[in-house]
């Protein structure tokens, strides 16, 4: 909860943090981060809870590396340790590098470029895992080979 409730927070300093293991609620409720290309080194988080939620002023992020997130630490919106870009409704450029869990980015504005870009970036699904990209602007514009990526690594694409 580093930043939680930083609400005019709109730029924030390079994060090298790859020993920690818990970035829930990180940048919880910062309404004013918007495009941060600054790096964060959060490699080794294993719990991620939340850690953008309600940022809606946030448009694009750093590549990030969340290799090492867990099955406990899922960023579905329907389970109970979610919500990792919940109310993001302006995010439209980001790398998910090495995520293999469920990913909710409903309501996001990623064109079809992004998606591929967050498809490419995706790691090998552990098990049945869905990125669900429903009423994101680019989903209709996708073509099969689009969607090949994704579910060539196991992914299940809903929208």
């Amino acid at each position: 909860s580093t930043y939680q409730q930083c609400y005019n927070l709109k730029t924030i300093p390079p994060i090298n943090a790859p020993n920690a293991t818990d970035s829930r609620n990180m940048f919880y409720l910062c309404y004013s981060l918007s495009d941060y290309s600054g790096s964060i080194d959060l490699s080794g988080v294993t719990t991620g809870y939340g850690m953008f939620s309600y940022c809606s002023s946030l448009r694009r992020l750093p590549p990030l590396d969340l290799s090492s997130m867990n099955t406990n630490t899922s960023m579905d919106l329907n389970t109970s340790t979610a919500r990792f870009f919940y109310l993001n409704f302006n995010l439209r450029d980001v790398e998910l590098n090495g995520l293999t869990r469920k990913v909710d980015l409903r309501q996001t504005q990623f064109d079809r470029d992004g998606l591929v870009k967050i498809f490419n970036s995706l790691g090998t699904a552990a098990g049945s895992q869905v990125i669900n990209i429903t009423a994101v602007p680019g989903a209709a514009d996708l073509s099969a080979a689009d969607l090949l990526i994704a579910t060539n690594k196991g992914w299940t694409v809903t929208y």
